[in-house]
C-alpha cells in the first residue's frame, strides 16, 4: 500500500482543483449529465465510450456529472478497458480518473475480462474512482494483472478514493494481482458500505523474502481481501463476503476475509465474511476479517502539534462475524479475526474489537490467536471465538508472536523519536515533589541573590529575585487564573505545584504513580504517543495510559528535562490533549508542574536556582550587562 499512500495528498489537491468538464459528452442514450437528468447508458458501446473519454482525458473525468445505467450490459467478447486509471508516467495528470457519479440503478454489468502484463494502477469496471459508484451489480469478472508494479486490482473498482456503496459482485469471479487485490475494490482510501460479494476467488501473486529476520510491509504479494484488497483510511460498514483467497507465492502479507489491510481506517462495522485462505508457503498478517488493521495506539484524543489539531483513534472493529478456514503452514501474525497491527512511524497501530464472533479452523500457523495474532496496545471485549488449531481447540485469544509486523514506510526519525521518548522515562526515574516550595525557602535566598546580582547589580538583585519567585509561585490555574490574569492588568503567575490531589509523583520507567501524604492516588503504565507543543513555545513528549480509570492522569506531557541536565522536571498531566497544549486558556491554563527529586542535596538546589535565574534573565543580560 505504500505506493498508494505516496499519491494521497496529490489526489486531495486534485479534488479541490477540478472544474466541471468542458469537453462534449459522447453519444449516450440520453440525459444531460445532471443529478435530475443523468447521462443514460444502455449499451456496451456507450459504456465503452464512457471509458474511452475518461481514459484519454478529453472529459477531464466528468467532475460533477451523473451517469445511470438503464439496461443490463453484457461485455462478453469486449476488450474491456477500466473507466479511469492512474497515469504512472505522469502522476500529476488527474484528467484520466473518474470524478462523476455512476448509478447502476439496480442493473447488471456482466462478463468483464481484463488482463495486463504491464504496470497498472486501477483495474476493474471502474479503474480510478474519485466520485461515487452505487446501486450496481457486476457478474462474472475475470481480471489478471501480473506485473510486479501493478496495484489496486478490483472486481468493480480498482482504486476508490470516493464512495462505493450498494454494489454486488456475483457469479463466477476470478481476480488476480500483486498488490491490493479485492472483490469490490482493490485499493481504497474512501468509504464503502452495503456491499456484497457472493463468490470470488482472489489470487495474490508474487514472492517475498524475509530471511533477514524482519517482516516488513512491501509492494509484492501484499493485501488480498474479498471486499477490499488494501485500504488506508475511511470506513467500511454492512458488507458481506464469501469466497477464497489464494496466495500463489512465498510469504505473502495481508490476507483477510473483508480486507487484507484495513490500516488507519476509523471503523469496520456490521460486516460478515465466510472465507477460505490458502497460503502454502508461509505468510504474515492473516485474519478471518482482515490481515492487519488499527490506527494510532492512543484513544479518542485531539493531538495538537505545531498548532494543528488532528483527531486520532484506535481502529474500531464492531459487530462483525467471520467463518474462516485457513491453511497457512508456517505463517505468523495470524488471528481468527485480525492478524496484527502495524509498526508504523514509531508505534504499533491499535484496534478495538467488540461484539464480534469468529468460528474457524487454522492449519499450520505459528502461535496464532483465536481473535488476534498480535494486539499490542489494543482492546478485545465481548467477543466469541470458536477456533481450532490443527484440530485442537485454540484457547489463546491473542497469539504470542514475538516480532512486529513493520511498515515499509518506517522512518528512522520517527523511530528515533519514539526511542528517545521512552528513554526519557528511564532517565527521570525517581520520586519528585513540587520544586518551588523547596527552592523558595528563605534559607536559600543567597543562591537567588548571586545570579541575579550578576545581571542587574546588587541594588536590584533582591527585588528581581523576588519577582522570579513570585512568577512561579501561583496557587490558581484554569478558569480562576484566566479570570485573574487574562486581561493582563494583574500581571501573571504560573502555578507550578502538583494538582489533582498528589504531593509526590514517582517515575519508574513506563509506570508513573502519585501519592498524597504517602497514600496511593494513581498508578498507571504509559506508552509514547508522539511529540506535542505547549503554546508553540515548548516542545515535549506525550504519553498515554490505556487504564480506563485514569481520569485526569490519562496523559502525561513531559518536557525533555532530567535531573542530570536541568536538575528538575517540567510536565503536565490531564484528560484533555488540546487543553494540555495551551498555557493561557482551558482547564490547565497558567499551570506547569515543576518536579524536584525528594533526595536532592543542597548542591542540586543551588544548581537549579542558578539555572532558573540565568535562563530567565538571559535576555536582560544580553541587553544590559551588569556594571
Amino acid at each position: 500500500m505504500k505506493k498508494l499512500l505516496s499519491i494521497l495528498l496529490a489526489m486531495c489537491l486534485m479534488l479541490a482543483m477540478c472544474a466541471v468538464a468542458t469537453a462534449e459528452a459522447p453519444i449516450f442514450a440520453g440525459g444531460a449529465g445532471t443529478e435530475a437528468d443523468p447521462w443514460q447508458i444502455a449499451t456496451a458501446e456507450q459504456l465503452m465510450a464512457l471509458s474511452a473519454t475518461v481514459n484519454d482525458g478529453s472529459a477531464q473525468g466528468y467532475p460533477g456529472q451523473y451517469f445511470a445505467l438503464t439496461e443490463d450490459i453484457d461485455l462478453a467478447g469486449v476488450e474491456w478497458q477500466p473507466i479511469g486509471h492512474m497515469d504512472l508516467e505522469n502522476m500529476s495528470n488527474y484528467s484520466c480518473m473518474f470524478f462523476g457519479t455512476f448509478d447502476g440503478q439496480g442493473h447488471t454489468i456482466s462478463n468483464v475480462t481484463f488482463n495486463s502484463d504491464y504496470p497498472v494502477c486501477g483495474a476493474g469496471v471502474i479503474g480510478m474512482n474519485l466520485g461515487e459508484v452505487k446501486n450496481l451489480t457486476v457478474e462474472n469478472v475475470q481480471i489478471r494483472c501480473t506485473d510486479t508494479y501493478s496495484m489496486a486490482i478490483g472486481g468493480i473498482v480498482g482504486y476508490n478514493m470516493g464512495a462505493v456503496h450498494d454494489v454486488t459482485l456475483k457469479g463466477t469471479n476470478d481476480i488476480a494481482g500483486v498488490n491490493a487485490t479485492g472483490g469490490i475494490c482493490g485499493g481504497s482510501t474512501g468509504t464503502t458500505w452495503n456491499c456484497t460479494v457472493e463468490d470470488v476467488t482472489i489470487h495474490v501473486l508474487g514472492d517475498n523474502d524475509f530471511s533477514d529476520g524482519r517482516i516488513i510491509q512491501c509492494d509484492v504479494a501484499e493485501c488480498g481481501g474479498l471486499i477490499i484488497g488494501g485500504s488506508f483510511g475511511g470506513t467500511i460498514d454492512n458488507c458481506t463476503a464469501k469466497g477464497t483467497i489464494i496466495a500463489e507465492g512465498n510469504e505473502p502479507v495481508g490476507l483477510g476475509g473483508i480486507a487484507g489491510c484495513l490500516e488507519m481506517m476509523d471503523s469496520v462495522t456490521n460486516c460478515t465474511a465466510e472465507v477460505e485462505i490458502i497460503s502454502q508457503q508461509g505468510g504474515h498478517a492473516i485474519g478471518g476479517l482482515c490481515g492487519y488493521s488499527g490506527t494510532h495506539s492512543v484513544g479518542d484524543i485531539a493531538l495538537a502539534t505545531e498548532g494543528v489539531v488532528t483527531t486520532v483513534y484506535p481502529g474500531v472493529i464492531d459487530n462483525c462475524a467471520v467463518t474462516v478456514k485457513m491453511n497457512v503452514p508456517g505463517a505468523t501474525h495470524v488471528g481468527g479475526l485480525v492478524g496484527t497491527g502495524l509498526y508504523y512511524y514509531g508505534e504499533e497501530t491499535a484496534f478495538k474489537i467488540s461484539s464480534c464472533t469468529v468460528n474457524g479452523e487454522i492449519i499450520g500457523a505459528v502461535t496464532p490467536g483465536a481473535v488476534a495474532g498480535r494486539a499490542e496496545n489494543s482492546v478485545i471485549e465481548s467477543c466469541e471465538a470458536n477456533v481450532t488449531l490443527d484440530g485442537e481447540a485454540l484457547t489463546d485469544v491473542i497469539g504470542t508472536t514475538d516480532k512486529m509486523y513493520e511498515s515499509g514506510d518506517q522512518g528512522e526519525e520517527a523511530d528515533d523519536s519514539s526511542q528517545a521518548a521512552m528513554q526519557l522515562l528511564e532517565d527521570v526515574r525517581g520520586t519528585y515533589t513540587a520544586l518551588f516550595p523547596v527552592i523558595t525557602d528563605p534559607e536559600y535566598d543567597q543562591y537567588w541573590f548571586e545570579p541575579c546580582a550578576a545581571v542587574v547589580g546588587e541594588d536590584m538583585a533582591a527585588d528581581v529575585a523576588q519577582m522570579l519567585k513570585d512568577a512561579c509561585n501561583g496557587t490558581i490555574y484554569g478558569q480562576d487564573a484566566i479570570d485573574a490574569f487574562g486581561d493582563g492588568s494583574n500581571g501573571a503567575q504560573f502555578d507550578c505545584l502538583f494538582i489533582n490531589g498528589v504531593d509526590q509523583i514517582t517515575f519508574d520507567g513506563a509506570t508513573i504513580s502519585g501519592t498524597l501524604e504517602g497514600n496511593a492516588v494513581f498508578s498507571h503504565e504509559y506508552a509514547y504517543v508522539g511529540p506535542l507543543s505547549l503554546g508553540g513555545m515548548m516542545e515535549g513528549s506525550l504519553y498515554e495510559t490505556r487504564d480506563e480509570d485514569a481520569g485526569e492522569f490519562r496523559y502525561f506531557f513531559m518536557m525533555p528535562d532530567t535531573p542530570a541536565t536541568t536538575y528538575h522536571l517540567e510536565f503536565r498531566y490531564g484528560s484533555d490533549i488540546d487543553a494540555l497544549t495551551q498555557y493561557a486558556e482551558g482547564p490547565y491554563a497558567y499551570w506547569l508542574a515543576a518536579g524536584f527529586p525528594v533526595d536532592a542535596d543542597e548542591a542540586m538546589i543551588e544548581n537549579v536556582i542558578t539555572l532558573f535565574c540565568e535562563e530567565n534573565l538571559a535576555e536582560m543580560a544580553a541587553e544590559e550587562p551588569a556594571a
